[in-house]
């Protein structure tokens, strides 16, 4: 059975304490929750998304989770619905299932001046006549800096860090397994971008266990479109 976990969309908090207590928490909330559907399961292959790379190699924060993986994993715990054992096996998802040797880089970028918008402090209600933050309204209007000895622009300093194809990943994965005949898929996010996947993945025969990551979470806006094949919990 595969586990699919969008990382960035557990909270901090959980995902401090690293792979292998999350995906003990998982087995835990399965058996609790959907006894059912993992009754009959001896393995987990858990698929960690995120940004774990630049433009040729591991970012530092990928390096280390790809430390904490191998020293983790595998590891067995107890199936206590049927006496038996569970083996967690665990990866970075660096590359999808359908082409396990082609390396997704590039998914964690740097990105200079990020999307962000700076209000003139007097439409939000300032009255001083020399508000200070008027220059940074300024600033980010303009794009550069209003010192006549200065040619700095706005974005060669400031800059912000994004993931990309994380959730086209997750998706195209739903979507393989499911094309598979793969029978239960786990997908541990609250993130709606996917709802597509996992619709499809449903329509295909799939059952989709999702383990959502916040409350209050928007799965009541699609669940009931294929009644039956769908099982959530919180994690």
């Amino acid at each position: 059975m595969y586990v699919l976990i969008d990382w960035d969309n557990i909270e901090d908090s959980l995902r401090r304490q690293g792979p292998r207590y999350i995906s003990d928490r998982i087995w835990g909330v399965l058996q609790k929750s959907m006894p059912h559907h993992v009754r009959d399961k001896d393995r987990l292959n858990v698929r960690l998304y995120g940004g774990w790379y630049g433009p040729t190699t591991l970012t530092p924060y990928g390096t280390e989770m790809a430390a904490k993986v191998q020293s983790d994993f595998p590891f067995v715990l107890r199936n206590s619905a049927q006496q038996s054992r569970v083996t967690i096996n665990c990866e970075l998802a660096h590359a999808l299932l359908c082409l396990p040797k082609q390396t997704l880089t590039h998914t964690f970028r740097t990105r200079s001046r990020p999307r962000i918008t700076c209000k003139h402090p007097t439409t939000v209600g300032c009255a001083e006549t020399h508000c200070p933050t008027a220059i940074v309204h300024q600033f980010f209007s303009s794009g550069a800096c209003s010192a006549s000895q200065c040619s700095l622009r706005l974005e060669e300093f400031l800059t912000g860090n994004e993931q990309k194809l994380v959730d086209t990943m997750l998706v195209s994965d739903i979507i393989h397994l499911a094309v598979s005949r793969e029978p239960c898929i786990s997908v541990v996010s609250s993130d709606d971008d996917l709802w597509p996947g996992m619709l499809m993945a449903m329509d295909q025969g799939s059952q989709v266990l999702q383990l959502c990551t916040k409350y209050p979470s928007t799965y009541r806006l699609y669940h009931g479109m294929l009644s039956g094949r769908y099982s959530h919990s919180r994690l």
